[in-house]
């Protein structure tokens, strides 16, 4: 091995992944709200015009931070957050359910037979309603 030389290459260090700073977020602050607001809007948006309308029959709940939510017939487990398609349906709901004072359905089982589209937004089932046949039972 006359003229030839080996350079002894020092040993590979491992190399340290940069780990991003943990960021706090108060969920609570108006900066996250809003942020939340609009790439919900923004998803929803996409959903609606993307996704096939179904129609599915639904039990109609009202929680006070929630609003109304649906409870799928024959899984009363699961709650789907609600959506309107538009003020005119959000108007029927309220004509229907009144939530505050006495009303004709009260004590009862109110059904939907909702037309919409079926979307998710993160963890949250949803359900955007388009139109809605409403019973009380």
């Amino acid at each position: 091995m006359a003229g030839c030389s080996l350079a002894l290459e020092k040993p590979h260090e491992p190399r340290l992944r940069q780990v991003p700073r943990l960021q706090i977020v108060d969920p609570d602050s108006e900066e996250f709200q809003s942020e939340m607001t609009a790439e919900l809007k923004a998803a929803r948006q996409v959903a609606q015009n993307s996704k096939p309308v179904v129609t599915r029959r639904f039990g109609i709940g009202w929680e006070i931070h929630q609003g109304f939510f649906l409870v799928p017939e024959g899984n009363a487990e699961e709650m789907v957050t609600l959506d309107f398609a538009d003020e005119q349906v959000r108007q029927q709901f309220s004509d229907f359910v009144p939530i505050a004072g006495p009303h004709q359905n009260a004590g009862k089982r109110i059904m939907c037979e909702c037309s919409g589209v079926e979307w998710s937004f993160y963890s949250d089932k949803r359900f955007i309603v388009q139109s809605a046949k409403l019973e009380a039972m």
